[in-house]
């Protein structure tokens, strides 16, 4: 069977795809991932086979372009220094784009290569022939390639997202916003018409879902290409925090957030051990450090979060389902909108606090640190929902009802019976 992955560059979106495609793999199945060519040696990188056709606007780049059209238009308040969308580096500085002339330019080249990748992943598919596609939550032109060689398509979401969502923040947009699938014959298409979802949420927190059919899956952790450098983490001598602070968020909103500052220095004050996972330049814009905070730059996360008693992060998806799975309480600093929503959704759960990570004052995030870490009942419900998280299917598991879907051309609530843990002999 042929599998057609289709991903956009943003990792928490396509990381959670990884492990399922790892399961095909080795079940035999062919599989390639649509991507960027920039996106080559990350998925290469990770055990698959990309096919680099796709084309489209550098994600990082696209928020900050929005977030500074925001703010000058008065639509959101600004929190610190804006940065220049086009350098990721404060505004003002001697050379710096003119954003006034860049930005209407930039909309007009993102138009045509969104055009340009949907059309280079339709001709890849014509010519592939995939017997079913699987797609992340911002690759609707897997879909549209599905519909176009007329096979089943999959929405592959991160967790803590819906088909159709409640909360605006975690709304992507119009699924169809250059009107692709009207181009190509196969419309009309929005999100209200995903059939079928691949969920890694835990049951207590399903998202909506609009009627499409979930498959329930373990989350499996994958935090992209990473070494365990042997001694690189100390033994555990008391209270230990991990604190994340990932790529994205940084090239969204600068190596210099006020709430990454302020709880590194509450977590050391607090905790016997900070373990800081987090881009090389990250490390270097926030030295120097007290003595008991570790730069881990480039570690695996799930690996940090083994032993640590919090996790602090910016909030996104793909920490909040990690910390999920090892059972640790969180810190959210949120940054953005949809980080806000998942925080909440997060917090609703019981393991987590949310504060703001651009204003919270050093003295906020010292006493959410604290309280945490004093906590029993956030620990004790982080350690109920890794247990939740860990009754869930194993990606292995699923393959038998995709390769249904592909045979079949549908699949019904009867067909997800694979959800039932096997009774124990």
């Amino acid at each position: 069977m042929k599998i057609l992955f289709a991903t956009s560059e943003w990792p928490g979106h396509y990381f959670c795809m990884v492990p399922l495609g790892w399961a095909l793999q080795a079940a035999g199945h062919e599989v390639r991932v649509v991507c960027k060519p920039s996106q080559v040696p990350a998925l290469g990188g990770a055990g698959l086979t990309p096919a680099p056709v796709g084309d489209g606007p550098d994600l990082a780049l696209l928020t900050r372009v929005v977030h500074h059209t925001e703010v000058s238009m008065g639509l959101r308040p600004q929190h610190g220094p804006l940065l220049n969308p086009f350098t990721g580096r404060p505004l003002g500085e001697p050379g710096e784009p003119d954003i006034a002339v860049e930005g209407p330019k930039f909309f007009r080249e993102t138009a045509e290569a969104v055009r340009r990748g949907c059309d280079n992943i339709v001709a890849f598919a014509r010519d592939w022939r995939p017997d079913l596609v699987l797609y992340d939550v911002m690759a609707a032109e897997g879909a549209l390639a599905a519909r176009v060689v007329e096979v089943p398509s999959v929405l592959c979401a991160p967790g803590l997202f819906g088909t159709v969502e409640t909360e605006k923040a975690l709304d992507v947009g119009p699924a169809d916003p250059v009107e692709h699938f009207d181009r190509y014959g196969v419309g009309p298409w929005g999100r209200h018409r995903v059939e079928y979802i691949v969920d890694p949420s835990p049951d207590r927190a399903v998202p909506p879902l609009a009627g499409a059919l979930r498959l329930p899956v373990r989350f499996v952790p994958y935090n992209g290409r990473a070494a365990a450098r042997p001694g690189a983490v100390p033994a555990r001598g008391g209270p230990r925090v991990c604190v994340l602070w990932g790529n994205s968020a940084t090239r969204m909103f600068g190596p210099r957030v006020p709430g990454l500052r302020h709880a590194l220095e509450a977590a050391a004050d607090l905790a016997h051990d900070v373990l800081f996972v987090a881009g090389a330049e990250q490390v270097e814009a926030l030295r120097p450090f007290p003595g008991n905070v570790h730069p881990l730059p480039g570690h695996p996360l799930h690996l940090a979060l083994e032993g640590s008693d919090l996790l602090i992060d910016h909030s996104s998806d793909n920490p909040i389902m990690n910390a999920f799975a090892a059972g640790v309480p969180r810190l959210g600093l949120a940054l953005s909108d949809d980080h806000f929503a998942y925080g909440r959704r997060s917090d609703a759960l019981g393991v987590s606090r949310t504060l703001p990570g651009l204003t919270a004052s050093r003295e906020e995030v010292r006493a959410a640190v604290g309280e945490i870490l004093r906590t029993p009942p956030l620990r004790e419900a982080a350690a109920g929902l890794r247990a939740d998280v860990l009754a869930r299917p194993a990606p292995s598991r699923l393959v038998p009802v995709l390769e249904r879907l592909a045979a079949a051309g549908s699949l019904g609530p009867d067909d997800v019976t694979y959800a039932v843990p096997a009774p124990r002999s």
